[in-house]
């Protein structure tokens, strides 16, 4: 009876520990996102730096969960100085991932959780499905510890910028160049003076052609009647023209003249 009684409570433990067991591998496969029955290929990735992804991380595409990180490993080839993992992706995704589609390690929520994000690749011609243990294209992250070098960088050449600037202010205050003249000594303040006197005189020059262009424009004066007043520009045409009939005239007189006065003097004096 004794020895019944040990049997079964030993079969009620087994029981309860099988149970427990099956109900933490639930847990930790709904935790991780996996569906027990539906199919999966592998995909490989490397990188540079994982920026502490870890075992388990959620693949997305486009936003959309499609897999898991499955492991997180360095490459058997020794001069390879990358890490390679190992990408659970689901089946019913495959032909959205293509061949130049693009992996990188992003930040999720405001833990800083790290996940991979999947471009999708496009439906060109020679562009095809990646197939199980290919390898995706990966872009490496910018880190937040690369952002603060280039940011430290950054000010850096800032500080150097105004000590450079500051020098040329120094140098023209205290130098004996000749913006330093130009600008602190006597006469080169009378110079600048003189510059805005010659500035102010070419405003005043400037303002009196715009006085006649606007009265030749509205036809005032002698050349605004020639410029806008057709009539005019006629009366000259006209009296040009009989100015140059009036000299053809004279021309012809005077030729016809000459003439006559050779035959008169080939009469008075005959040839022998």
């Amino acid at each position: 009876m004794k020895k019944n009684r040990e049997i079964m409570q030993i079969q009620v433990g087994a029981f309860v520990a099988i149970g427990l067991a099956l109900t933490m591998m639930v847990i930790f496969l709904l935790g991780s996102e996996k569906k027990l029955f539906e199919r999966q290929y592998t995909l490989i990735a490397h990188f540079e730096d994982i920026s502490g992804l870890r075992l388990g991380a959620p693949v997305q595409l486009a936003g959309i969960n499609v897999g898991t990180v499955n492991q997180i490993s360095f490459d058997d080839d020794l001069s390879a100085k990358k890490v390679k993992l190992r990408l659970l992706i689901s089946h019913p995704f495959k032909d959205r991932i293509r061949s130049d589609s693009e992996a990188t390690i992003v930040t999720q929520g405001l833990l800083g959780d790290k996940m991979i994000l999947i471009s999708v690749g496009s439906n060109k011609t020679g562009i095809n499905p990646l197939e199980d243990g290919d390898e995706l294209k990966t872009k490496n992250p910018t880190g937040f510890t690369q952002m603060m070098e280039e940011g430290h960088n950054l000010l850096g050449k800032a500080d150097h910028g105004v000590d450079h600037v500051n020098d040329i202010l120094k140098e023209l205050k205290e130098g004996r160049g000749l913006i330093h003249e130009l600008i602190y000594s006597p006469r080169g303040k009378e110079l600048l003076g003189n510059a805005g006197d010659l500035t102010h005189n070419l405003e005043n020059a400037s303002a009196r052609i715009d006085n006649i262009l606007t009265k030749i424009d509205e036809g005032q004066g002698t050349l605004g009647a020639l410029v806008n007043d057709a009539s005019v520009f006629n009366d000259i045409k006209t009296l040009l023209g009989k100015a140059n009939r009036n000299k053809l005239i004279k021309a012809v007189v005077r030729e016809t003249l000459k003439t006559r006065d050779e035959k008169l003097l080939l009469k008075e004096n005959p040839k022998e």
